[in-house]
């Protein structure tokens, strides 16, 4: 069997519904208020995608409206579309300099992993990138919704619990590049 770290979360939140949803592939008819927060996170995940293999941002914003293209939750004045465009368009402006500084190794990919202590570990790593400067590999998860943590706030980060994700990604990029200099997390808000 191969275990993603999200499959594991998903178990650990509800046994029941992992069953469901990894097991009996089940599928809801229709996205709805409750995926609110997920299908904005995939969306702008996408959009980030796009920046860090170095498609123009008129790119990274046409992959999050298509991604986000309702709102699917009217009451959250927060997560909309425009916001999300904003918060992109922001997070470019502040670490365009920045990113020049690293060379992307790998966005998004889904790749499977001999962990040592399952048989096969699924890995989809947001970012892996290395310092031009001054070497190093480093690896990258960036937090901007998931399930049911609809927010960056404290109740967020008091059940975040890195740990095992971390661990994983870091001996993931290790067997891979044969170096891992460090992890970010890369909290967008």
């Amino acid at each position: 069997m191969r275990y993603s770290n999200s499959y594991l979360q998903n178990y650990k939140d509800c046994p029941l519904q992992c069953f469901f949803k990894n097991e009996l592939k089940l599928e809801k008819v229709e996205e709805g208020k409750t995926e609110h927060h997920l299908v904005f996170g995939r969306a702008f995940h996408s959009a980030l995608k796009r920046i860090y293999l170095g498609d123009t941002f008129e790119s990274a914003r046409k992959a999050l409206i298509e991604g986000y293209p309702t709102q699917l939750d009217p009451e959250d004045k927060a997560k909309t579309q425009a916001n999300g465009l904003t918060a992109l368009e922001g997070y470019v402006k502040r670490w365009h300099k920045e990113d020049k500084k690293w060379k992307v190794l790998s966005c998004e990919e889904k790749e499977t992993f001999d962990y040592g202590l399952e048989e096969n570990f699924t890995v989809v790593l947001d970012l892996v990138k290395e310092n031009i400067q001054y070497g190093g590999i480093y690896g990258e998860d960036h937090k901007i919704v998931g399930g049911k943590k609809a927010y960056l706030n404290e109740e967020f980060w008091r059940s975040f619990e890195p740990n095992s994700q971390i661990t994983k990604y870091y001996s993931f990029i290790k067997s891979k590049y044969g170096d891992c200099s460090g992890f970010y997390i890369n909290a967008i808000g």
